[in-house]
């Protein structure tokens, strides 16, 4: 909430360098890239860094494209960042903001493309692991409801819409090899799609949390780790049975709002004898052996 990224080394479970400050507020959005070598912050404007070399002094804001208007700082706007993702080369990060896309081009450090994206909210932004797609949800624009789809990124155009009524996508996850994708609504309910054709494989089916709030598929694809308001939970894929009992989420030290904790992120390691859990009301992220 501070605007910071701060940079961990899992292993050893300790700090790799002191806190980075990107921003003077919070950021909204974070993207690293596959490779582990860049990082993404982004809100009212966007950050990009080298993690071997973060300091305040080396990152570099990326501007608005000409002739594009924002609320101020003049920077960024109040919407350039909401989402942010990296294609898996590396090569581009795709910025998503209020009604648009920009499509980023790294190692020219410039913005090459900005198309409309029909989303005003973006909720998730995910790329397919070949690289030449990626997947959105959010608000339509200027309506109620919501709606997931499909781009290609060479065309910078969308190709399919998966869903487009009131529910929220409010995470996707790919397998590893792309087999396999996952969506999950703000109702508890995943369903898991053929990640070629995008059919679904079976019923979707619910989780007991009221909303799921993110998504990761184990490196073999066989197990689906869900996060959201009731904890987590994993859940073999081709049975959709879960696996053993929840990981109850922690209680929020102070009343805020009356906030109810709620798993914000899930992730495996390399060798999925890790677990790692991260709630955003406690500010916490909890290693699971």
């Amino acid at each position: 909430g501070s605007g910071s990224i701060h940079i961990w080394n899992v292993a050893e479970w300790k700090p790799l360098m002191a806190p980075v400050q990107f921003f003077p507020y919070a950021a909204g959005s974070l993207a690293v890239s596959s490779d582990g070598k860049l990082v993404a912050a982004g809100g009212s404007s966007v950050a990009l860094g080298d993690v071997n070399f973060l300091t305040k002094e080396k990152v570099e804001l990326i501007r608005i494209p000409s002739g594009q208007r924002y609320a101020e700082p003049l920077l960024g706007g109040q919407f350039f960042g909401q989402s942010l993702a990296f294609s898996p080369d590396a090569k581009t990060l795709v910025i998503g903001g209020y009604g648009d896309f920009s499509f980023y081009d790294v190692p020219a450090r410039r913005i090459i493309a900005k198309v409309k994206s029909g989303v005003s909210e973006i909720d998730t932004l995910v790329f397919h692991p070949n690289g030449r797609a990626f997947i959105v949800s959010g608000r339509t624009m200027g309506g109620t409801g919501h709606t997931a789809a499909l781009w290609d990124l060479s065309a910078r155009k969308r190709t399919r819409v998966l869903s487009e009524d009131q529910a929220k996508f409010l995470a996707i996850a790919f397998s590893r090899n792309g087999s396999l994708v996952a969506t999950a609504d703000d109702k508890g309910w995943v369903l898991v799609r053929d990640g070629a054709s995008f059919e679904p494989l079976a019923l979707p089916f619910r989780t007991g949390s009221d909303e799921v709030r993110s998504l990761e598929f184990s490196i073999d694809g066989k197990v689906l780790a869900t996060g959201g308001s009731k904890g987590v939970q994993l859940w073999d894929v081709e049975t959709r049975e879960a696996i053993g009992g929840p990981i109850v989420n922690p209680p929020v030290s102070y009343a805020a709002d009356q906030a109810v904790e709620f798993t914000g992120a899930v992730a495996f390691n390399s060798d999925e004898r890790v677990l790692l859990t991260a709630y955003p009301f406690s500010q916490t992220i909890v290693r699971w052996d």
